[in-house]
């Protein structure tokens, strides 16, 4: 590899290095925490950061043009940041924080040496993840802000969005071989 390339591959490792950093260190202030949605927070980060970072290689562009970067440059910090974080954050915080799965195993994890029937992990996940933590008033808000129900009196209702969301993940189930019975119970 030349030394041109070594230092075009390091500029864009301490792009990518510092900007996830910052993207990990926002989780933790008033930054978008006023929205509720962790997903979505998360995007909104996503789409700040990559303006910033945007801006200062542009910037950084302008400033030192016998630095070596140029506008593709620019482009590949961005796609490169915004890419690889919104897959691994969607893929490990956002699975975290809805998984069934990793909430029975932390709680197993938290009574050692206890064997759990079906039934024992069952009536745990109702009452401690559904009840006592509010795991569908708290899907209803989310499906709220994204536009896909509506509150109707006491209860709630499918908005024509959340028909086409329907929509698209039957057809998306489809596409991937997943079964939609989980789209749509029978």
């Amino acid at each position: 590899m030349t030394k041109n390339a070594l230092k075009l591959t390091g500029f864009h490792v301490l792009f990518f290095v510092l900007t996830t950093v910052v993207f990990i260190v926002l989780f933790h202030t008033f930054v978008f925490s006023n929205i509720d949605v962790l997903f979505y927070r998360g995007i909104a980060l996503v789409v700040l950061l990559s303006i910033l970072l945007a801006v200062a290689v542009f910037f950084i562009i302008r400033k030192w043009p016998q630095g070596g970067l140029t506008y593709r440059d620019l482009i590949l910090a961005v796609v490169l940041f915004s890419c690889l974080n919104l897959a691994f954050f969607t893929l490990v915080p956002v699975t975290i924080e809805r998984s069934i799965s990793i909430f029975i195993l932390g709680y197993m994890a938290e009574n050692p040496g206890r064997v759990f029937t079906k039934d024992d992990i069952s009536e745990i996940f109702v009452k401690k993840y559904v009840d006592e933590y509010g795991a569908m008033q708290k899907r209803f808000d989310e499906q709220i802000v994204s536009g896909n129900v509506q509150a109707s009196g006491d209860g709630y209702i499918i908005s024509e969005n959340g028909k086409r969301a329907v929509k698209g993940f039957i057809w998306l189930s489809k596409v991937f071989g997943v079964s939609d019975k989980l789209v749509v119970p029978k």
